[in-house]
């Protein structure tokens, strides 16, 4: 939505930036839980409030995108961080633990790009 409907550049770079990372990282989680043989199930959709997100970018009126893009982004970047973060602290597995640990940079450096994208 963003590389379409996004006013700036930084916005629109930043966006299929994340679209091309959260892939990857999607595809990491995928191959890691196959590895692992973790019982576990990755949701193919998003949740409510992520849903509303959505909707919120598909109806902004042009001069609002980014602003509210920028900052969905710091909130969903800050969300992100704190769950992995937790898990990282006191999560039940080990294995998965370290993988939320080691993604857990990659995420504040994101949130912290996003952050940039408001001023």
């Amino acid at each position: 939505i963003a590389s379409e409907k996004g006013q700036s550049d930084a916005v629109k770079a930043f966006s299929r930036q994340m679209v091309e990372a959260h892939s990857k990282t999607r595809e990491k989680l995928n191959a890691f839980v196959e590895e692992e043989k973790l019982d576990l199930v990755l949701p193919d959709r998003l949740g409510k409030k992520y849903r509303r997100m959505v909707e919120a970018l598909n109806t902004a009126k042009s001069e609002d995108f980014d602003r509210i893009y920028s900052e969905q982004q710091v909130e969903v970047y800050a969300d992100a961080a704190r769950l992995f973060d937790a898990y990282a602290e006191r999560g039940d597995n080990a294995t998965l633990k370290q993988f939320a640990a080691n993604v857990l940079p990659t995420l504040k450096q994101r949130r912290d790009k996003a952050e940039t994208l408001r001023q």
